[in-house]
């Protein structure tokens, strides 16, 4: 499943933790999603928490405010799914029906800084600032015969390719896709 929206800067989520310690052994905390398009949307202007929600048995979530809305297109609110309970079958999805079931507990705005992103159905999670790298990535794995999203299957994230060697022809093919992705080299 692919979507898109804008994933929590690591200082927000760290500020947010603080603030609403979560309740359930899941903890989420990642990203506001827009709607399922595979396309990287606007930059926001402004985003804040601005409500809590919890069902007080396996799931919370914070409301956000995206430039002066907390709608989407779709009708449903912006929200981060906070944390939840696996065991007990919830899923971050749920997080859109607890807010009609439950409603809103209203907050004091809470600034928070947010990058515009889309996750493909292989968990890679695209930004402006890394996407022509994976384009790069992918392209190199093309040419050397393999599977292009073959590191999509076990995760990319922070800027790390997360593998096994046994999935690449050579050790040196690895280092280089894995160059791809260190900041300043």
């Amino acid at each position: 499943m692919s979507y898109s929206g804008w994933l929590l800067s690591e200082q927000s989520k760290i500020e947010l933790l603080e603030r609403f310690v979560p309740r359930f052994p899941d903890v989420i905390a990642h990203h506001v999603t827009l709607n399922r398009l595979r396309d990287i949307p606007d930059e926001v202007e402004t985003a804040e928490v601005v409500g809590y929600v919890t069902d007080n048995t396996g799931l919370e979530t914070l409301v956000v405010k995206i430039n002066g809305t907390m709608v989407r297109p779709d009708g449903a609110f912006y929200h981060i799914t906070w944390s939840l309970d696996r065991a007990a079958g919830y899923k971050p999805v749920d997080s859109k029906k607890i807010i009609f079931q439950e409603g809103i507990e209203p907050c004091e705005p809470i600034p928070i800084a947010l990058e515009a992103f889309y996750c493909d159905h292989h968990k890679v999670e695209y930004t402006r600032a890394n996407r022509e790298m994976i384009e790069q990535a992918k392209n190199r794995c093309r040419s050397e015969g393999l599977d292009p999203d073959f590191f999509g299957t076990k995760g990319f994230q922070n800027w790390k390719l997360y593998t096994t060697p046994a999935l690449a022809k050579t050790e040196a093919f690895l280092d280089d896709i894995k160059k791809l992705f260190t900041p300043g080299d």
